[in-house]
């Protein structure tokens, strides 16, 4: 099994070159892929695979982490697989009313 994204995975970040600020070309800079909740990884696999993320559905084992990426990202539908076990990053439970509604799946898998 090769992951479309792992935590080390690179990817092309564009950004102004400082010396052509006023032309605006662009430069392509390789940056790692903040982990999630972040939902710059489930955005890089949409663009790589020509998809829009409300064709997506996100499945995880993790409300703080998977599903709330998904949420972020706009995906269409997010599954949340319950293992019985703590797989959150440690961000605790949510704090407010928009941290509950991005951590809620439309599915939950036990």
């Amino acid at each position: 099994f090769d992951p479309a994204v792992a935590r080390d995975t690179m990817a092309p970040v564009i950004t102004l070159d400082d010396d052509n600020v006023d032309n605006t070309e662009e430069e392509l800079m390789m940056q790692p892929i903040p982990m999630k909740p972040n939902p710059d990884a489930i955005l890089h696999i949409c663009n790589e695979w020509n998809c829009h993320p409300m064709d997506v559905i996100m499945v995880g084992d993790s409300a703080t982490d998977d599903v709330t990426a998904g949420y972020r990202a706009g995906c269409g539908g997010r599954v949340l697989i319950d293992t019985g076990a703590d797989n959150d990053s440690g961000f605790g439970g949510p704090q407010n009313e928009e941290e509950r509604m991005e951590r809620t799946p439309h599915v939950t898998v036990k």
